[in-house]
């Protein structure tokens, strides 16, 4: 099943235009790379990973902050504006946790949470800063 949507995600960045995450060139990717490699999922366009976001797609956390170690973690960012994420305390750091013991429902949540989120951050740094 992983492998299944780590191939999705493949195909879907050939597919779309700009995605857009926070801290997804700092963990994100890097851990989609890793585990693509361990599973054997090869992507048609290799994915590229950069300080700023790869190839289609902008990186939130770094244009929001200067370097990695002013940046705010996103619980805390969405906290201080107000936005609260529908699956409420869960965070990123479960997320293997969670592929490791299949529990697949409570992953999709997260997922679908974490998207929710960082859409809502998005259209507010949309109000102030040009991606």
């Amino acid at each position: 099943q992983e492998m299944d949507l780590l191939q999705d995600f493949f195909d879907l960045l050939d597919y779309g235009t700009t995605r857009v995450g926070y801290n997804i060139a700092g963990y994100d990717d890097r851990l989609i790379f890793w585990r693509a490699m361990a599973l054997g999922v090869r992507p048609i366009k290799p994915l590229v990973i950069n300080r700023y976001g790869g190839r289609g797609s902008i990186d939130l956390m770094a244009k929001m902050f200067s370097s990695l170690s002013d940046a705010m973690k996103l619980k805390s960012l969405l906290d201080m504006l107000g936005i609260i994420p529908p699956a409420g305390d869960m965070e990123g750091s479960q997320v293997l946790e969670l592929v490791d013991s299949d529990q697949w429902d409570l992953l999709a949540k997260y997922v679908a949470s974490d998207a929710w989120s960082e859409l809502q951050l998005l259209a507010k740094v949309q109000q102030v800063l040009e991606l």
